[in-house]
Order: C-alpha cells, then structure tokens, then sequence
C-alpha cells in the first residue's frame, strides 16, 4: 500500500498537530519522523569531534553543555 500526501495530510490531522504530513510519509516510508535517523554516515564523520567542529576540542564540555 502507497500513502499519497492527501492521505498523509489527514493522518496528521488526526494526530491534533503532533505530526505533519512530511512525517507521515517518513514513518511510513522510513520508520522515523527524525531525518538524522536516515543519515547513513551519522556518526562516522565526527565521532571525537566537538560539536564546533574541532577534534579534540579542549572546550567540548562548555560547548556542550551551552549549546554553543
């Protein structure tokens, strides 16, 4: 069974808000409403990276920890 964006569009109307019709169509293509979910490469890159992009970063906690 294919979900088209009008059947996807009333689903989300039924979820009072919750979900928009994007993420019906993800979930039921994908599995996930999250697209990081369907990175293939999440986490490879970057795995001792901070999250300014710095390997090793002597700041990571603080950038962490404030968002940066």
């Amino acid at each position: 069974m294919s979900l088209d964006y009008e059947s996807a569009k009333l689903i989300a109307q039924c979820t009072g808000g919750k979900l928009s019709a994007d993420e019906i169509i993800n979930l039921a293509t994908y599995g996930t409403t999250n697209a990081n979910d369907m990175n293939p490469n999440q986490g490879d890159m970057f795995e001792d990276a901070c999250m300014c992009g710095v390997k090793d970063c002597p700041d990571a906690y603080a950038h962490t920890t404030s968002g940066y």
